[in-house]
Formats: structure tokens, C-alpha cells, sequence
């Protein structure tokens, strides 16, 4: 999985600390930027664009042949298309953006998209762990209680499975869109920002993606892992 793209003071490839005068400035020890005769430059965007171009390119085809193969549209493959949507939109909100991030050590985007990136790139991440836990606990159901599930194992359920993953991520991921913001950075030669999610505490960043991406999903697949042993 990819890097966000938004510039964390608590895990970021150079000191950031937050000036105690003045909350918007931060100190930074900047390295240079990104210059198009540093050879060097070019084995981080060769790779950043080989992985963009595969996770662009491999869930196109997925999104479109269950598109027009209407006679693949089962309750998996369903979770399945929604699955290759939140990946390709993690792809195209992670990768350019995060490569950007990495060789200028700027955010060049302005405001608006400082709030919006890192809001859609955790939206992404969350609608692919939860779309996983939904296809878990289906094929649960299918295995373990077969003639049950067949009664609401229906495309109509799927859909609704979706749109409750998809509402939830995106009301669970507000504090991001809310508390992300440009901050102008102090000791370098030119006017940088930097794109900074200014969580209350030490560390809140972390443990709320953490707590939302990975360890809820983990239990709930760890539980539905051991219904299915257990019988």
C-alpha cells in the first residue's frame, strides 16, 4: 500500500516541529528540491510509476469486464467491483500526489486539495478493508450456513453492504477532511507549505487510521475466522 501523500510532523523524512509562537509556521531542516538533471531522482518515479500504472491499469480491466459481463455480476464479484473501485481510487489519490510530496517536499496544490487528498486517499483505504470484511463474513455465511444465507444472499443485500461500507468510511474519515491544512514552513529561503492533519495529541493520526483501516477489520476477520473453525 502506498504513503499518503499528506505531510505528517510525526513520521516525515525530515524534522518538522511546530513553532510554539505562532501554531500555523513549522521549523524544517529542507533539503533540496527535486531537480530534473538529478539522476538520482529518476529510480524513485520509475517505480512510483510502474506501481501506478499496474494498479491503474489492473483494476480498470476488473471495473469493466463486470461491467459488461452482466452474467458475472454474483455477491462476490459485486464485492469484488468494489473492491477494484476503492484500489483504483487509492491508486490515482495516493501515488502522483505522495511522488509529488517526495521530490519537490512541498505540497503544490493548494487548500482545497490539501483537505480533499488525504480525506479521499483514507476513504480508499477504509472502503477496501471494509469491503474485505463484508466479503469475509458473506462467504462465511455461504460455507457455514448455506441454506440460510441463500434467503438474503441477494444482489440487493450486496448493494446495500456497499452503500453502508462507502457512508461509513466516508463519515468515519470527516476528522481528516476537517483538520487538515496547509501550514507555511520556517528556515528555508522560499515560501514552502507543507500539508499537515493537526489531530489534538501525539500520535492521533496514527491510532485513528490504524484503529479505523486495520485493527477493527482485523477483528472482525479474526472472529469470523473463528466461527468458521469452530465448525
Amino acid at each position: 500500500m502506498t504513503t499518503p501523500v499528506s505531510f505528517d510532523s510525526e513520521n516525515s523524512s525530515y524534522p518538522l516541529n511546530l513553532d510554539s509562537k505562532n501554531e500555523g509556521i513549522i521549523n524544517v531542516n529542507a533539503s533540496v528540491p527535486f531537480s530534473t538533471k538529478d539522476s538520482g531522482a529518476w529510480h524513485i518515479i520509475l517505480p512510483y510509476s510502474i506501481i501506478f500504472i499496474l494498479a491503474v491499469t489492473g483494476n480498470v480491466l476488473v471495473i469493466v469486464t463486470l461491467l459488461i459481463n452482466k452474467r458475472m455480476r454474483t455477491v462476490t464479484n459485486v464485492f469484488l467491483f468494489n473492491l477494484a473501485i476503492s484500489d483504483f481510487l487509492l491508486g490515482v489519490f495516493c501515488m502522483p500526489f505522495t511522488l509529488t510530496g517526495v521530490l519537490y517536499r512541498e505540497f503544490l496544490f493548494g487548500s482545497a486539495l490539501c483537505k480533499l487528498i488525504p480525506y479521499f486517499q483514507a476513504v480508499s483505504v477504509s472502503v477496501s478493508a471494509w469491503t474485505l470484511v463484508s466479503m469475509s463474513v458473506e462467504r462465511y455465511f455461504a460455507i457455514c450456513h448455506p441454506l440460510k444465507s441463500r434467503k438474503w444472499q441477494t444482489l440487493s443485500h450486496a448493494y446495500k453492504m456497499i452503500a453502508l461500507v462507502w457512508i461509513g468510511s466516508l463519515l468515519c474519515m470527516l476528522p481528516i477532511l476537517v483538520l487538515s491544512k496547509l501550514q507555511k514552513i520556517k528556515g528555508t529561503e522560499e515560501n514552502i507549505e507543507k500539508n499537515n492533519k493537526l489531530f489534538p495529541g501525539k500520535g492521533m493520526t496514527h491510532s485513528f487510521g490504524h484503529k479505523v483501516t486495520f485493527f477493527a477489520p482485523s477483528v472482525a476477520q479474526k472472529e469470523v475466522t473463528k466461527k468458521a473453525e469452530a465448525r
